[in-house]
């Protein structure tokens, strides 16, 4: 999955940017089409009772306390690299979960974690997660209808094999837990298990995308919610009023326990009041977007159509950037790795020299002791990679551990270079589909190698050009060699007659990453 807004940046504090405009423009178009102009009954813009429990979060996972709900943490010290979905309150308990794009799972105040996706590859992004009645379970449902199930939460179906006209937003357990609705925007509602279907908007034009849901207390009836805050009510759930959230987005929609109210969140922190959920203090405002309210007995978010247009244009943009992870016939990318160090700068001028772009591997502390030899590189037009944080043996370590050595790696190259790598070389190529994954998790593709002529064993200078021309077959070639990690002036010494004698046989030299 992609996992930043510029192909050259892998942390999502420098996508905020983008998550806002998109769901700036997306507000901009509803006012632009003509939004709910319905007020709350009995309830002023804005405000909340104090007796509300609840919780809203944001898109950077930053949680904010509504009432007299505790402080029960959130996620402002982690580099997420997706961002936060969702969030659900632990039914009965000042519990809840937060669920990212990528299917991360993060749990706070004593409500458990049962497991996530963070580490899967899948199909089509997480845009909500569910909590099953007992608090000892949720469900996962991607924008596809794929239904993914943890604790005691039992599979009942799904839509990932149907094809929908539009993605599903939203998924909501029955009141015993043997069943759950799925939503899409375009107001379909699907129903599993003992989720009985009440009726849906799927077949009506609608002025604006549905956003969210929420069921009735009693499970006989819900509240289907658009963008601009207007309600849509079904069985036995009565509809209280729309939010007119102005060029905000409606993001959530919670009942009163007795049925008799609910309340409506939007994008920029306001949490509206209608029916009997009466008036009360004024809701902070979250720095990032809003993504939905949670409460101990119902949890509402939908801010998934705008974060799926911002993955749609980090794709857009990644496409654009035409990243080359492999090579094809009669090309050849050489690959320096093991640096920066004092035989850098004389790899770099024989390049130069040669009209050779290549690719380097870099190891995270000899980029901290030498930021001017990685600099050197990109002002050179070469690519950098990821070489891991000390050159540890990933295959050794926790998944934990694994994205920590990627993600200090990528982190001091960023700082020396301005720019983030886009793909990492395990050392020793030593690698496995967990290693795969978690690098994949902060955007970064794994890059092996084809020819290895030992040049760091220092087998002289001609040992290394043969071995290096003996493979030229026509077949596509990426060469490791070092820049790094020892005396390298064998391998500085043999790049003339390694390019001349490739270019012979008929090779261009390529750059990846």
């Amino acid at each position: 999955m992609l996992s930043r807004q510029n192909p050259e940046e892998n942390t999502f504090a420098r996508v905020q940017g983008l998550v806002r405009r998109v769901v700036g423009l997306v507000a901009a178009s509803t006012v632009a089409l003509g939004g709910s102009a319905g007020g709350g009954v009995g309830a002023a813009p804005g405000v909340i009772p104090t007796s509300l429990t609840a919780w809203t979060a944001d898109v950077n996972g930053i949680v904010a306390p509504i009432g007299n709900a505790p402080a029960g943490g959130d996620l402002h010290a982690i580099k997420l690299q997706m961002p936060v979905i969702a969030i659900a309150g632990r039914p009965g308990t000042t519990g809840y979960w937060m669920a990212s794009l990528d299917g991360g799972v993060f749990a706070f105040g004593g409500a458990p974690f049962l497991g996530s996706l963070g580490a899967r590859p899948l199909n089509q992004p997480v845009v909500n997660i569910a909590p099953t009645p007992t608090g000892r379970g949720y469900w996962l449902v991607a924008s596809d209808g794929g239904v993914f199930s943890f604790g005691d939460a039992r599979f009942f179906g799904s839509l990932g094999s149907t094809p929908l006209n539009r993605p599903i937003v939203a998924m909501s357990s029955t009141a015993t837990g043997h069943g759950y609705w799925l939503l899409a925007s375009d107001g379909g509602v699907f129903a599993f298990g003992d989720a009985r279907f009440f009726g849906s908007l799927g077949g009506e034009r609608i002025a604006a995308p549905i956003a969210t849901f929420a069921v009735s207390p009693r499970g006989r009836g819900y509240w289907l919610v658009d963008r601009t805050g207007r309600v849509r009510a079904f069985g036995d759930a009565t509809p209280w009023g729309d939010a007119n959230v102005g060029a905000a987005l409606a993001v959530g929609i919670a009942p009163t326990k007795d049925a008799n109210g609910y309340w409506i969140a939007s994008s920029d922190g306001d949490v509206r009041a209608f029916g009997d959920a009466g008036p009360g203090a004024s809701q902070a405002h979250l720095a990032g977007s809003t993504v939905g309210i949670a409460t101990p007995w119902a949890s509402s978010s939908g801010l998934a159509l705008p974060l799926l247009e911002f993955l749609r244009t980090l794709a857009r943009a990644r496409s654009r950037q035409q990243i080359r992870t492999w090579v094809g016939p009669d090309e050849v990318a050489l690959t320096f790795d093991d640096g920066p160090s004092q035989y850098t700068l004389g790899v770099l001028a024989a390049l130069e020299r040669l009209g050779v772009q290549a690719t380097f591997f870099a190891v995270g502390t000899e980029v901290v002791s030498h930021p001017e030899l990685v600099r050197a590189e990109a002002d050179a037009g070469m690519a950098v990679g990821d070489h891991t944080w000390d050159h540890a043996d990933l295959t050794h370590l926790s998944p934990a551990e694994i994205t920590a050595e990627l993600q200090r790696g990528s982190d001091a190259i960023a700082a020396a270079t301005r720019r983030s790598p886009l793909c990492f070389r395990p050392p020793y190529g030593d690698t496995s589909p967990t290693i795969v994954s978690q690098a994949a998790r902060l955007g970064l593709t794994q890059i092996l190698w084809n020819v290895d002529p030992s040049d760091y064993l220092r087998p002289g200078t001609s040992t290394i050009v043969s071995r290096v021309l003996a493979t030229a077959n026509g077949r596509g070639l990426v060469v490791a060699i070092h820049d790094g990690g020892g005396d390298r002036s064998q391998t500085v010494a043999a790049l003339p007659a390694i390019v001349f004698g490739l270019r012979a046989r008929g090779y261009t030299f390529v750059r990846l990453c």
